[in-house]
């Protein structure tokens, strides 16, 4: 009889289903990081990966940009998880054994947090009249119990996607600590613009905004009757 010279351990391993790659989540939103095991791992611990700075080409995450979202969990092959606040396009989760963190496996891909915003109305293109009672509405993924809401307009010859130029902005304040009600009901303020945007955000995290990706028109009542007119003509 041959035995072994030294002693060794059989350990279990991981299949991370999701999230792994291309997904976009939204800040403050509850998820549900799933895995598969292979073996018997008691419990796990959940880590998260958002590197200050987009890693180098063949790194999946620099060694300090890890974080762990939870320790000693009992292994259920799924865990739902509160999204930080925090947003970018470079999220890698990781789950590994609790007695044994050198046995993990981590998303395959990166994937993005967003703001917890998202504006359905105005789409983009309407003209509102100074003076006129308009309504700006917008999703709400988690839970954001304050908002603000900013507008600003869009200087001639900037172009506007949606991402670009939003530090440069002039933003100017249309409801601050406003209760988070999914709908903002305004008087179109006396500021005539050709491109005006409109901004949304975390009253206590201002960092956790969006913007509009298409801009409307303020502009004077006898301007709007004149666009309607040319509208009807075409």
């Amino acid at each position: 009889q041959d035995l072994s010279n030294d002693s060794f351990q059989i350990a279990g391993s991981f299949a991370l289903m999701g999230p792994n790659g291309g997904e976009v989540w939204h800040a403050s939103e509850k998820r549900e990081i799933n895995w598969a095991t292979v073996g018997t791992v008691p419990e796990v611990l959940l880590r998260v990966c958002h590197p200050k700075e987009i890693p180098e080409e063949g790194v999946e995450c620099p060694p300090d940009a890890w974080e762990v979202i939870d320790r000693g969990i009992l292994n259920q092959g799924r865990f739902l998880w509160e999204i930080p606040n925090r947003i970018g396009e470079h999220f890698r989760v990781q789950v590994c054994d609790f007695q044994n963190p050198n046995i993990c496996d981590t998303s395959d891909g990166i994937f993005s947090v967003k703001a917890p915003f998202e504006i359905t109305h105005p789409q983009g293109g309407e003209v509102w009249g100074i003076d006129s009672e308009q309504e700006i509405r917008w999703n709400t993924f988690g839970r954001v119990d304050f908002i603000l809401v900013e507008y600003a307009a869009v200087p001639d010859g900037t172009s506007w996607d949606g991402n670009g130029a939003v530090e440069t902005l002039n933003w100017k304040r249309l409801a601050e600590e406003l209760p988070n009600q999914g709908h903002l009901l305004l008087r179109v303020p006396d500021d005539p613009a050709k491109r005006v945007v409109f901004r949304l955000a975390d009253w206590h995290n201002e960092s956790l905004g969006t913007v509009s990706r298409e801009p409307v028109k303020f502009a004077a009542e006898f301007q709007v009757i004149f666009l309607e007119a040319a509208r009807r003509a075409d």
